[in-house]
């Protein structure tokens, strides 16, 4: 609290309408934020009646934000599920915050930044700084962009590691290149395992499912990735047994596998199925 509140008076000498307020044990910014920015030879002048979440774990996690007055129309669809403001890829928002940790930054550089892309679309139709897809497509993209990798298969594959902890460098990369995992995108995942928790790389998963086509599920789940893996014969390593290191079920993490299950078995007593309590592969449509 003391933190938030040393934070505060910096955001206050800029954004004076704001006010930081305790609700029912919480801590929330409320209040009115205006600004003027200026692109392509046009300008925006506006105000917008927002709202801040502060997390229990501030400044380890980014704070969240909400506009209250009804002014940006629901046709933008950049928002989250529980209706806050989507400032972008959530692994990105969290990137971006962590490297300052400031109220008046996060304000400055990511809300601001996205009430100005709202305002200049509403005013000329179109996004003055280009926009990612909404929800899971756009987490999907952001992730084949900062992953370098095209294949939704190869994307999931990733991030089962750091939604499973589950580094092992000796492994073969489940980007599908051909290299062993520390010599791919090791350094990689490693930096980003350090950025957010395994249960956020979970729920990036899930986000990405629910983009995908019924297609596109089917091969989730039925495809695998077949590098070359280390297997024993008489006490010797070799490599030239070729074996699925990634089968249909172990593609996707195993938080999200359980709660496939979970919903599956759900729907099998519902509907009153046989096998009552056995696992029900395939059932991604659940």
């Amino acid at each position: 609290m003391q933190l938030v509140m040393n934070q505060m008076t910096e955001v206050q000498v800029r954004h004076p309408g704001l006010e930081l307020v305790m609700t029912s044990g919480e801590l929330r910014i409320y209040g009115m934020i205006g600004f003027c920015m200026d692109h392509n030879s046009h300008t925006i002048e506006d105000t917008y009646q927002i709202e801040i979440h502060i997390p229990n774990d501030y400044p380890e996690s980014p704070p969240t934000a909400f506009e209250t007055g009804n002014k940006i129309d629901k046709s933008f669809e950049h928002f989250m599920t529980d209706g806050s403001l989507c400032l972008g890829a959530p692994l990105e928002t969290r990137k971006n915050f962590l490297q300052h940790k400031r109220l008046l930054l996060f304000i400055n550089e990511q809300l601001i930044v996205y009430l100005f892309s709202y305002s200049y679309k509403r005013d000329y139709g179109e996004t003055p700084f280009g926009e990612l897809a909404h929800g899971g497509t756009g987490i999907m993209q952001y992730y084949q962009d900062l992953l370098r990798v095209d294949d939704h298969v190869a994307v999931l594959g990733l991030l089962k590691v750091l939604a499973d902890d589950s580094y092992r460098g000796h492994l073969p990369c489940p980007c599908g290149g051909g290299s062993i995992l520390r010599r791919c995108h090791g350094q990689q995942l490693r930096e980003l395992s350090s950025v957010q928790s395994c249960e956020h790389f979970s729920q990036d998963v899930i986000a990405v499912l629910g983009s995908l086509s019924e297609n596109d599920l089917k091969v989730v789940f039925d495809r695998s990735l077949s590098p070359c893996i280390p297997t024993r014969r008489r006490g010797h390593r070799r490599h030239t047994k070729k074996t699925p290191i990634f089968t249909d079920r172990d593609i996707l993490p195993k938080s999200v596998l359980q709660e496939i299950d979970r919903m599956a078995m759900a729907t099998s007593k519902q509907d009153g199925a046989k096998g009552k309590g056995q696992r029900a592969k395939g059932q991604y449509n659940a």
